[in-house]
């Protein structure tokens, strides 16, 4: 170890070493604060110490740890829960976590029920375990073994064949593709059935691709894509003048070599800023995989698939055996289907759905908004071809999915699918904590949209859906689901009802529906004839293969499940229906009225088990509690926020600010605005800490983290041109309520909304009278209020566009005082 630091002031020892192969810099800090230490200068020193060492250690692994003696602070949301000591102590704590942009990774208590002493780390994503052991000697506090790695894992690149897309011959490509469509015109042998006809054109289509697009074989993955031909050059051009210098020892060689080495770093570091530019500020709407690929190597997370235990239980790391493990968990979640007591829904009173035709002009369309960056199926057809022959495979296409749909009948290659394991959480050397994602023919595709739209158009046409249903369905989402759910709870809260909500939770439920009862369904609700029959054989002799790095494991049938997109009563149904609920993740929150109002309290089971009672819990991805407060969901946001904030700042601080900025409004402000329209705040504490978040961004923007000038924020809000997230929120309220009005969204405005009697303008809106804490806050009254203190040029607006573009006119920006 050597730089050796001690600290005059506070109980600080610091010090740097090289670890590994590749003599990764680290440093290693110890830190104390006695019990006693809670004075202002004793913690403004500390804040001083750590910021000292961390910039003298920039580009460091810096991992931080001791006995904080915070015990206040709630690691999981970043907040001051207790009053055990003065808030100035977590807040300290807190501002060093901040200032430093480290992560806390300690997530038990160490002493008692307090979590005492904690890690603090740049790269917690190297961490491979933090866990409590007991502890030694006289001391009453638990031993933290912390484990981690300084090289992320990453798998070793297999050697692939890679097509040139920006070479390709694109009026090859064409000229190429309208005579296969002629030929096929004619060719009716090669057409006469499905099978034949999908064979030929995909044989047909390999060929262009291989004759008209050129190819390279690598092996290796660039780190830095920004390194073009012409750096390459230099760099080569300054290492011959090195080895000459090295060679000559003369002053004139020399001089040349550092000539050389400035402007190489000088060049690196242009086209890493156009670069970083293009891919981040330029690139995200039309090529967001670019953007996320970016920021996964600058995290440094460890990624591919671990060593994975068998059934024995021993761990294997050969790609073959993995994948072969994964595949025996995807398959295993599969339902076996009973087909002895498939249920009968009785005589359909609904109508057929008409068969379904398909024109030129809905392909053609499909065809040209096809993302030429989505990945190819098992047929090997990129979207790349697609796209670009739309015109000359129009006619062809719409002949070849109007015999399939025709027949009722699907090419094999439009079953398989290549599985793509991603990790969720947990253990990784466990195949049940990874989850797969199928890669099907972007061809089929196609047709699936085709079918999906006009089913649901006759389930829409024919009001066969509950209204209760936002899922999956055109004009809702999670967001108008949660606004009329809330509503509903307040409303009930408001006549002093209590509320129990029951969260359900269906255990891997795309994987588990079973077919012929989804047939007899269909076949129920009008989805007859050859729509069916083409379902059926969708669904069936469907099979698929797990991929990774390069090797595939055995092909296994896929026996249920679809391609991914009172108690005793819903028990019933699951049996009946063989879907399955997992009672481990089903809950139940008692909303109460008010807190003097002594709860009912009602027991309900689930497979024999009673369900758990939770004071919160997260539906749709919003936070619910027992009194309806978004005060925790807010905690939840902001601590997700900062943390992300403390990422960029890790990964992105030699940026441009216009870069830096992209990257706030990609990645955290969404974070912070999540279904904003539901749980809006209206209380100022709760709706500071979301500002704090975009004051600590707009610092990371700015890259000045320590300027304590009164309005210095202010003006990095300003100059950024950000808004207010206060106002954003208002704002993104006001427009769903124009929506409503305007019948964009699928919730109906009768229910919600009526005009003013006791206003003379047209579009006002009659205020609800009911006061109730529960309901004045929701949506719907919140919003009623400002949308009647709108003028009527913009709520009269004639188009979304032109209401937000007024309203952006009536809300000037203002940023909150204040510094983080």
């Amino acid at each position: 170890m050597h730089d050796v630091y001690k600290s005059k002031d506070v109980e600080l020892l610091s010090g740097n070493f090289r670890l590994g192969p590749s003599k990764k810099r680290v440093t290693i800090a110890a830190y104390y604060r006695p019990c006693i230490r809670t004075d202002e200068d004793y913690l403004t020193k500390s804040k001083e110490e750590f910021a000292k060492i961390r910039k003298k250690n920039k580009r460091n692994i810096f991992i931080a740890a001791g006995d904080f003696n915070a015990p206040d602070i709630d690691w999981s949301t970043l907040t001051i829960e207790r009053n055990q000591y003065p808030h100035r102590v977590s807040k300290c704590v807190l501002d060093i976590v901040a200032d430093t942009d480290m992560e806390q990774v300690v997530n038990f208590p160490t002493r008692q029920k307090a979590t005492l002493d904690i890690i603090l780390t740049t790269h917690p994503s190297f961490t491979m375990r933090c866990k409590p052991l007991p502890p030694v000697g006289k001391s009453d506090h638990d031993v933290v073994l912390y484990d981690t790695t300084l090289i992320p894992s990453r798998p070793r690149p297999t050697k692939r064949k890679i097509y040139l897309w920006h070479k390709a011959d694109s009026n090859g490509i064409k000229e190429d593709l309208r005579h296969l469509s002629k030929e096929m015109e004619t060719n009716t042998a090669e057409t006469a059935t499905i099978d034949r006809f999908w064979s030929y054109f995909k044989e047909r289509v390999q060929a262009i691709i291989e004759k008209r697009i050129p190819t390279k074989t690598n092996s290796r993955r660039s780190s830095n894509p920004w390194i073009n031909t012409s750096i390459r050059r230099a760099i080569r051009r300054k290492q011959r003048a090195h080895k000459k210098a090295r060679r000559t020892g003369k002053k004139r060689d020399v001089d040349r070599y550092k000539r050389l080495q400035a402007a190489v770093r000088f060049e690196i570091k242009r086209a890493n800023s156009t670069y970083l530019e293009e891919v981040i500020s330029a690139d995200y709407a039309t090529n967001p995989k670019k953007f996320w690929a970016h920021v996964k190597a600058r995290g440094q997370e460890s990624v591919g698939v671990a060593p994975l235990k068998n059934q024995d239980g021993f761990l294997k790391s050969d790609n073959i055996s993995k994948a072969e493990i994964l595949q025996s968990q995807f398959q295993s979640v599969f339902t076996t289907e009973d087909l002895s007591s498939i249920p009968n829904k009785g005589t359909s009173k609904h109508p057929a759905l008409d068969s379904i035709k398909v024109s030129e002009a809905g392909v053609r369309k499909l065809l040209l908004n096809l993302r030429t960056n989505k990945a190819t199926g098992p047929d090997a057809i990129p979207a790349f071809i697609l796209k670009t022959g739309a015109e000359e495979l129009t006619p062809l296409l719409t002949k070849m999915f109007q015999r399939s749909l025709d027949e009722g009948a699907v090419p094999q290659d439009w079953k398989d699918a290549l599985v793509v394991p991603i990790f969720k959480k947990g253990d990784r050397h466990q195949a049940a904590n990874y989850r797969p994602v199928s890669l099907t023919s972007i061809t089929c595709k196609l047709l699936e949209h085709i079918i999906h739209s006009n089913i649901m158009n006759h389930l829409d046409t024919h009001k066969i859906l509950t209204e209760a249903q936002h899922g999956f369905r055109k004009f809702r989402s999670c967001e108008t689901q949660l606004i009329e759910t809330v509503h509903d709870i307040a409303k009930n809260l408001a006549s002093e009802d209590q509320v129990d909500a029951i969260l359900l939770d269906f255990s891997k439920a795309f994987d588990k529906v079973p077919h012929q009862r989804l047939f007899h369904k269909l076949d129920h609700y009008g989805v007859r004839n050859n729509t069916l029959k083409w379902i059926c054989s969708f669904l069936t002799g469907r099979t698929q293969q797990v991929v990774l790095e390069g090797v595939h494991s055995s092909a296994g049938p896929v026996t249920s499940g679809v391609p991914q997109e009172d108690l005793n009563a819903l028990q019933n149904w699951e049996q009946k229906w063989q879907m399955e609920f997992n009672p481990s993740k089903c809950n139940i929150i008692r909303i109460l009225p008010s807190k003097n109002k002594p709860p009912i309290l009602s027991t309900y089971h689930l497979h024999g088990q009673t369900l758990e009672t939770t004071k919160e819990s997260k539906y749709l991805g919003v936070t619910i509690t027992e009194n309806l407060s978004w005060t925790n969901h807010i905690k939840n946001v902001t601590a997700k926020g900062n943390r992300t904030v403390g990422f960029l700042r890790r990964n992105f601080k030699e940026c441009t600010m216009k870069v830096k900025s992209a990257t706030y409004t990609t990645m955290v402000r969404p974070t912070l605005e999540y279904a904003s329209t539901v749980w809006d705040p209206h209380q100022e504490n709760d709706k500071q800490a979301l500002e704090m978040v975009q004051r600590r961004a707009a610092r990371y923007a700015h890259n000045n983290y320590f300027e304590k000038t009164p309005g210095v924020v202010t003006n990095m809000l300003n100059n950024l041109g950000w808004e207010t997230l206060e106002n954003r929120r208002e704002n993104n309220r006001l427009m769903m309520l124009y929506k409503i009005k305007h019948k964009m969204v699928g919730i109906d405005e009768k229910n919600y909304l009526h005009s003013s009697d006791a206003r003379t303008r047209g579009d006002g809106l009659r205020q609800q009278q009911d006061f109730h804490k529960a309901i004045c806050n929701t949506f719907f009254p919140r919003t009623i209020s400002n949308w009647n203190h709108l003028p009527t040029t913009t709520t009269s607006a004639p188009s979304l566009e032109s209401f937000r573009s007024r309203l952006r006119g009536s809300s000037p920006l203002q940023p909150p005082v204040g510094n983080p």
